[in-house]
């Protein structure tokens, strides 16, 4: 899907992705825990990078706390809300 298309955000093309994603993330999630440095091969990612320094001082990119794992519990309260969105557009465009 072209990225122009999203950024324009119309509710047709953007629904058309969340469709397109929840199907990618059924069929590539294995219910497994994410390692990174397992998916980097054991090598480190190295120490956050400098943002731009105003002259007097330079500032330092802050980690996200990102959560560590994708429950089965988050996995259903997705697919019940892609559900109802998709319930949704359907009575809307078959209107």
């Amino acid at each position: 899907m072209p990225v122009d298309r999203l950024v324009k955000g119309r509710f047709q093309d953007n629904f058309e992705f969340i469709q397109w994603f929840k199907k990618f993330f059924d069929a590539n999630y294995g219910g497994n825990h994410y390692d990174p440095n397992a998916a980097r091969g054991g090598i480190d990612a190295g120490p956050p990078t400098k943002l731009a320094s105003n002259g007097n001082h330079s500032r330092m990119a802050q980690p996200r706390q990102l959560p560590s794992k994708i429950t089965p519990g988050k996995s259903k309260k997705l697919c019940k809300l892609i559900l109802i969105l998709y319930t949704q557009s359907s009575f809307h465009f078959t209107a």
